[in-house]
């Protein structure tokens, strides 16, 4: 096992036991099982979301920029004043 794979180990050892704790002790494993998933789950789709919305502001942010003017295509005299 690397170090980042001990990394996770670790960090998922403390959250199942912490989930356990916080579900009344003993819970049975499956249900531990789903709780990991879960939040595996919701962490890559956070994670897919933060993603899309970076390319999007960065599209916004490249897309409209007019070069020549040095400014953003959408942009009129008066917004600079």
């Amino acid at each position: 096992m690397n170090n980042t794979e001990q990394a996770l180990w670790d960090a998922l050892d403390t959250f199942v036991m912490v989930r356990d704790e916080e579900l009344g002790y003993d819970v049975p494993q499956e249900q531990l099982k789903t709780a990991v998933r879960e939040f595996v789950d919701q962490y890559f789709r956070d994670s897919a979301y933060a993603a899309e919305q970076a390319r999007e502001d960065e599209e916004l942010a490249t897309d409209d920029w007019d070069e020549e003017s040095g400014r953003f295509a959408h942009m009129r005299d008066e917004d600079w004043d």
